[in-house]
């Protein structure tokens, strides 16, 4: 099954979201095959599709009534990734320090006297 042919066996509208698993049953495919092909859908651009457990499971926003929902879920996406950015930078410092930009070739000049001063 292509990912988009699961596209239509996701409800739009966040009232009418359902479970993973009952779309997955409904395809017949398995339920780690529907997330990994959510996953891939998502990452194309092309739809959001939401996963919310307090409305009940997956689906694709409905507009304009679930507009703030879905940017409720953006916001919420960024800050993991902001968060998830600060624990990398904390556990590999050396790898995210700021380079400074020199070119071959270049002159530098020591203000501060340093081993030829």
């Amino acid at each position: 099954m292509i990912d988009k042919d699961i596209l239509k066996h996701i409800p739009y509208g966040r009232k009418n979201a359902k479970s993973r698993f009952a779309i997955a049953a409904e395809i017949g495919i398995t339920e780690r095959a529907f997330r990994s092909a959510i996953e891939r859908l998502n990452k194309s651009g092309e739809i959001l599709v939401i996963a919310d457990q307090k409305a009940g499971g997956y689906f694709i926003p409905k507009l304009p009534e679930d507009r703030a929902y879905k940017e409720a879920y953006l916001r919420q996406g960024w800050s993991r990734v902001k968060e998830e950015s600060k624990k990398l930078r904390a556990m590999a410092p050396e790898r995210y320090a700021k380079k400074s930009k020199e070119v071959p070739g270049q002159l530098t000049l020591d203000l501060e006297g340093g081993a030829n001063g």
